[in-house]
């Protein structure tokens, strides 16, 4: 089971429909996509996700949440079948809190109420293919038919508009658009999220140009990327690049 797109690729082939609606891309990691310490980079990002780790005969889950600055974390040799959940999709599969898992990309669950993680592991180390492996990962999340980890509706709208926007808002857009006053956007993207509601667009901000500068046409301007992503100039996207990714747009 190795990983071929990394972290910005997707599964081989659409969703299987366990996980529509669910989940927004997922991957696989293995020590071939990371340094030579077993270490890959995240950069800041506001999901929430779900990692499958298969290491020898052993099964783990882990599950992470947003982060707010660079980090490295460990994968060493084991291979991580990673869910990057929709926003406000997150099942709430344990006794979390969305503060408790803000800058942990990995928090190991050994037991889970409902949720078999031994028979998951060998039908997922016996399955032929990355799609069959997703879909059994799917039907496993589907039995378990949990609530999501963010319980308030407003909060849930409030993330499908800053995802829909690529980040392009700011807080008072937010409390307007939603007939909320400012300080309860805070309070609510604070309680459910465990970031400030500036730290959410941030992040996804930055997500979203990452993606368009992997994809940008060779000769194409960093200012019309800039633009197009939400920034007021060339320098702004430098500027956020620099302090929340620790490096220049051009690295990607």
């Amino acid at each position: 089971m190795k990983a071929r797109s990394g972290p910005s690729g997707g599964p081989p082939g659409p969703l299987p429909a366990e996980l529509e609606g669910l989940v927004e891309k997922c991957w696989l990691l293995s020590g071939e996509d990371c340094d030579g310490c077993g270490r890959f980079e995240v950069v800041p990002d506001s999901h929430f996700g779900i990692g499958v780790v298969l290491e020898g005969d052993r099964c783990w889950l882990t599950v992470g949440g947003p982060i707010t600055e660079r980090i490295k974390p460990h994968v060493g040799d084991s291979e991580i079948f990673w869910l990057r959940f929709r926003p406000g999709k997150l099942p709430r599969i344990a006794d979390l809190e969305p503060r408790d898992l803000v800058d942990k990309p990995g928090l190991r669950l050994d037991r889970i109420h409902g949720f078999d993680i031994d028979e998951l592991g060998e039908r997922m180390s016996e399955a032929g293919c990355a799609r069959e492996r997703l879909r059994i990962l799917g039907s496993h999340f589907q039995a378990l038919g949990s609530a999501p980890l963010c319980q308030d509706r407003r909060c849930a709208r409030i993330l499908e508009a800053v995802d829909a926007l690529d980040g392009r808002l700011g807080v008072g857009d937010l409390a307007r658009e939603f007939g909320m006053s400012a300080r309860t956007v805070q309070r609510l993207v604070g309680e459910q999220v465990g970031l400030t509601p500036k730290q959410l667009i941030l992040n996804t901000r930055l997500q979203r140009t990452i993606a368009r500068l992997r994809a940008r046409p060779q000769g194409e301007r960093l200012a019309d990327v800039a633009s197009e992503c939400g920034f007021a100039d060339q320098s702004h996207l430098i500027r956020d690049f620099r302090r929340l990714a620790n490096r220049l747009p051009s690295a990607f």
